[in-house]
């Protein structure tokens, strides 16, 4: 998020492999929005969306582990 945003997570839920949200931003361009992420074996998917003031926006993204972690 911007630093000029006051932004807060609200209804945070975990319910088996699913994690779904809301989030509010107040300051200089005030949003709203929910998301959701599903964890799987080794991957991801989800979906974020923010209401602004004359439109929307939709961020999808998915993952997936390719090697075992390798600490630094």
């Amino acid at each position: 998020m911007n630093g000029d945003q006051n932004c807060k997570m609200s209804d945070v839920k975990v319910a088996g492999n699913k994690t779904t949200w809301k989030m509010k931003c107040e300051g200089r361009k005030p949003m709203e929005g929910e998301g959701e992420m599903t964890r799987s074996d080794g991957s991801y998917s989800g979906k974020t969306v923010f209401h602004m003031k004359r439109r929307d926006m939709t961020m999808v993204y998915s993952g997936k582990r390719i090697g075992k972690c390798q600490a630094q």
